[in-house]
């Protein structure tokens, strides 16, 4: 469960990664592309290869799901993941593999639009140097949303009808979007991008780092232009810098 910010003007893209469980992550710098995962795991959570193509990821997942996460009924939200899910593929896994050699925007839809099989819900973020789009995917649907100005991405859709709808259904992915928003237009460089999404300040912090049965793993900022990853892994920790491999 996470928070997305695109800075169109600036060329950055950032993630706060939350997840039901405290993964370990690791930053992937080989073979051309930068890219962070939870450590043996086959895909990537973000990544940005040498041609300047970018892609961030957000799970979208129902109600019911969610619900019995935050109640702590772990086995209840395993047996209804594995019905939501059997026989849907993840796109942000398909992303990932696409990721060392794809040239555009334009690479990964065509594979996603010609891909023959059924989407779990996701958020996708796809960035090149010309081009931006949010991707809603969900079953044989792809919604796609051209980004021409700064764009926030939390764990809800805007236009497909699967997952939460209203606030009452996931809370506090619609809280995390209305705290992006208050942020996002006076974000004037990466420092404060950093403020935005991992804040010193504890009353912002509470708003959009969490704690619970949702918890906060990581905090991302891509830098498009000068393709560099800054990767900060617990609260008040500070980023670190990594850079495209030559």
């Amino acid at each position: 469960m996470c928070t997305v910010l695109y800075l169109n003007d600036l060329q950055l893209l950032s993630k706060n990664r939350d997840k039901e469980n405290a993964d370990v992550e690791e930053v992937i710098s080989t073979g051309g592309i930068l890219a962070v995962r939870t450590v043996g795991t086959d895909y990537y959570s973000l990544g940005l290869n040498k041609n300047g193509c970018a892609f961030v990821s957000t799970a979208v997942n129902s109600p019911k799901w969610t619900a019995a996460v935050e109640r702590g009924e772990t086995e209840k939200a395993k047996i209804t993941m594995a019905a939501e899910t059997q026989g849907k593929e993840s796109a942000s896994r398909w992303l990932s593999r696409l990721l060392p050699e794809v040239q555009s925007v334009d690479d990964w839809l065509k594979a996603l639009k010609e891909a023959n099989v059924e989407w779990r819900g996701y958020n996708l973020v796809l960035v090149d140097p010309l081009k931006a789009v949010h991707v809603e995917a969900h079953g044989r649907q792809l919604d796609i949303i051209p980004l021409e100005s700064r764009y926030i991405v939390t764990n809800h859709f805007r236009r497909l009808s699967w997952g939460a709808r209203e606030r009452a259904d996931y809370v506090n992915s619609f809280d995390r979007f209305a705290y992006a928003g208050e942020k996002i237009d006076s974000i004037e460089n990466i420092d404060g991008l950093f403020a935005a999404i991992a804040p010193s300040i504890k009353s912002d912090r509470k708003r959009i780092w969490r704690k619970g049965c949702f918890q906060t793993i990581s905090s991302s900022v891509l830098d498009l232009k000068m393709g560099r990853l800054y990767h900060c892994v617990g609260e008040g920790q500070l980023f670190e810098e990594h850079c495209l491999p030559k």
